[in-house]
């Protein structure tokens, strides 16, 4: 499996160097890659350490943030529950972001370590991959924050509110609301497994689904965070619905 892998990176290697060839923009009093190879392979085998400390932290910290800001926002005395995204969910937008900035602590350490040759280090690093990093990670580290923004305002509106008199869905993909009242609840279900989409496979993941007269669902697979609360949520809503909760093995929908 080694070898077409290397394949692979070699053929994504040779594209890019000619997509971002590599020119200097200062000459530096050492060009040869053997003689820069002695002073700066050893730091670029060590900036894998920092990377991953910091990206861990980063995504641990903003993934949290996130979370926090999301999960306490004052709570209206009419609404019995608001659920909103998983701890999990902010990880997706939280790794993006952390990638996109990455550069950022990366090159203030290393520009404490080494100084005054710290440019020479990423003539070292550009020189040996035949590619200029800087030109590659600029549109990469634009185009994960983006991803980044645009996921985080989606999920911030991403939201189930259960009140006295109806259940109102804010779907992760749209910015509006869809309102029911608890006779628009056709059936709910306790799924003790799901079904893979060939429908070969059966896993072991209890969990609720809650269609409604429309034809739309909420499914608390859908990373909402109702871990603690789901017994009571789907309780409620059989009580308003006067439905009974079915338990079933799988559901195909």
């Amino acid at each position: 499996m080694h070898f077409p892998t290397e394949i692979v990176v070699t053929v994504i290697f040779i594209l890019l160097a000619n997509i971002f060839p590599y020119q200097p923009g200062q000459t530096f009093v050492v060009s040869n890659l053997k003689v820069l190879q002695k002073q700066y392979a050893k730091w670029e085998f060590f900036a894998v350490i920092p990377f991953f400390i910091l990206m861990a932290s980063m995504v641990y910290g903003f993934g949290n943030l996130f979370f926090w800001m999301n999960s306490t926002p004052e709570k209206s005395k009419a609404l019995h529950f608001l659920i909103t995204p998983n701890l999990y969910m902010w990880f997706a937008p939280a790794t993006c972001l952390a990638f996109a900035i990455i550069a950022f602590p990366m090159s203030f350490i290393f520009r404490l370590l080494l100084r005054e040759r710290y440019d020479e280090y990423l003539h070292y690093t550009n020189l040996k991959h035949g590619f200029d990093g800087v030109k590659i990670y600029r549109p990469i580290a634009l185009m994960f924050g983006l991803f980044a923004i645009v996921s985080i305002f989606l999920m911030s509106d991403y939201t189930v509110e259960i009140s006295k008199k109806q259940i109102i869905l804010n779907d992760f993909l749209t910015t509006g609301e869809k309102e029911y009242d608890f006779k628009g609840i056709k059936s709910i279900f306790f799924v003790e497994n799901t079904i893979s989409k060939d429908q070969k496979a059966i896993s072991p993941y209890p969990h609720y689904y809650v269609k409604f007269i429309d034809g739309n669902y909420w499914n608390t697979l859908s990373g909402l965070n109702t871990e603690f609360q789901q017994d009571e949520i789907m309780k409620y809503l059989s009580e308003k619905s006067n439905l009974k909760i079915d338990t079933v093995s799988y559901l195909i929908d």
